[in-house]
């Protein structure tokens, strides 16, 4: 039984100084980028965000569009998964699994399908996120805001009052990744005698300090 509006039959694609918050904020951001996105000189991806176009329940295939670069990617999947995946039919959702990618990070073709969970962009907790050596103090802080980014296939947050910014291939990821770029501000900012801060910098390390502290061994 095949369930969907897509007509695609492969994964082709469809057609032919001193230092300062700006300065260090743009380093921490590019920084969680990169480890963020570390893997993408790989052949292969764990997860891929796309829309949930098509499922076979006959043949046991589906079809996931890839937003923006208009490519389709199909898949097979066992009797096990084809609950979950009508649940999230016509929806945006993250493919988990081996995912084969091009020299552009184009995905074209899942090697392996393990799970799909739909996309979830609700806001993030700083609890859950912080390092291990890191732990709040009695603030209230507010939630890190969470979007998919202007591709559509990657996560992206960021807590500007903070410096905190990350980007994801899943929600997932989403979190270590935003871990990473907490680690990275408090190391910037915190950890160093803060002798060469600007102004604003200076600021920010007041920030973290009364946001948050350094767990007790």
């Amino acid at each position: 039984m095949l369930i969907g509006t897509s007509n695609v039959l492969d994964g082709k694609t469809a057609s032919g100084a001193n230092r300062g918050v700006g300065f260090i904020g743009s380093l921490a951001h590019s920084l969680t980028n990169l480890v963020g996105r570390f893997n993408i000189f790989s052949r292969f991806h764990p997860s891929m965000i796309g829309y949930l176009e098509e499922v076979d329940t006959v043949k046991r295939t589906a079809i996931l569009r890839v937003p923006l670069a208009e490519q389709w990617v199909k898949f097979r999947f066992d009797k096990s998964h084809q609950h979950s995946l009508l649940t999230n039919l016509s929806n945006s959702v993250e493919i988990h699994g081996t995912i084969e990618i091009d020299s552009d990070d184009n995905p074209i073709a899942v090697r392996s399908f393990a799970r799909i969970d739909p996309v979830d962009t609700t806001d993030i907790d700083f609890a859950e996120v912080l390092p291990d050596f890191l732990e709040l103090t009695d603030i209230t802080l507010p939630k890190i805001n969470v979007d998919l980014d202007e591709t559509q296939r990657f996560y992206s947050a960021e807590q500007k009052d903070l410096n905190v910014f990350a980007c994801g291939l899943s929600r997932e990821h989403l979190k270590e990744r935003l871990r990473e770029s907490i680690e990275v501000c408090w190391d910037e900012f915190v950890s160093e005698d803060g002798s060469d801060l600007s102004q604003d910098a200076w600021d920010l390390r007041e920030k973290l300090l009364i946001s948050f502290m350094e767990a007790k061994r």
